[in-house]
């Protein structure tokens, strides 16, 4: 049988039937064997759209790799990232996703929209993770305008899963005393002196008190 032809009938019954599963499933597997990758993206769209109601799973599947496929395979990294966020908006938590976006907007340079994807992630990944995001996150935005205020916030966070992280106190110190934020430095100390168990460590918290 030859090939092309295969692909031609079936490209004839999918434009007669865009909703039909098995054709759709069978031009798929010709664009791949194929390598017809713009021709693939667009099937794997359509099957995306498909199953959107009837089986999210899939179609959040699909999706991720006609993203990974634009960007990858088709140099769109645009398109990907629109995919990858179309992924998102079904369901907020896909690490895959979340994960894929980062280093794209890092490669794009897009600074702001890479730092709110490593704010998604730190909220929502595995909590052995989320205290190393918080803590980049942090060192990402405090010396631009206005990021004393949000690097508060992310070692705080830090705080909140790893309460004795002598480096999440150090740098929080460092940052109240740049705000002059002196109720939370002196709120911070007592915290960090509960938080210690060498005495000696106490004694030089207090002096510096």
């Amino acid at each position: 049988a030859d090939p092309l032809a295969a692909t031609d009938l079936l490209e004839e019954v999918v434009a007669l039937d865009p909703a039909s599963a098995d054709a759709l499933a069978a031009l798929e597997r010709h664009y791949r064997r194929d390598e017809r990758w713009g021709k693939l993206s667009t099937i794997l769209e359509k099957r995306a759209e498909l199953l959107e109601v009837t089986d999210a799973p899939r179609a959040a599947a699909y999706r991720k790799e006609l993203a990974a496929l634009r960007s990858e395979k088709l140099g769109d990294t645009e398109g990907a990232i629109g995919r990858y966020e179309a992924t998102l908006k079904a369901n907020p938590r896909d690490l895959e996703a979340l994960r894929a976006l980062e280093k794209l907007y890092e490669k794009l340079g897009r600074t702001d929209d890479y730092l709110h994807t490593m704010e998604r992630l730190a909220e929502v990944g595995p909590e052995a993770e989320r205290p190393s995001l918080w803590r980049r996150l942090a060192a990402e935005t405090e010396d631009r305008e206005g990021g004393a205020k949000k690097a508060i916030r992310y070692y705080e966070n830090v705080l909140a899963l790893e309460p004795t992280a002598a480096d999440a106190y150090r740098q929080l110190e460092k940052l109240y005393r740049a705000e002059q934020s002196w109720e939370a430095l002196v709120r911070l100390y007592d915290r960090h002196i509960g938080a210690v168990s060498t005495p000696a460590l106490r004694v030089e918290l207090y002096v510096g008190l």
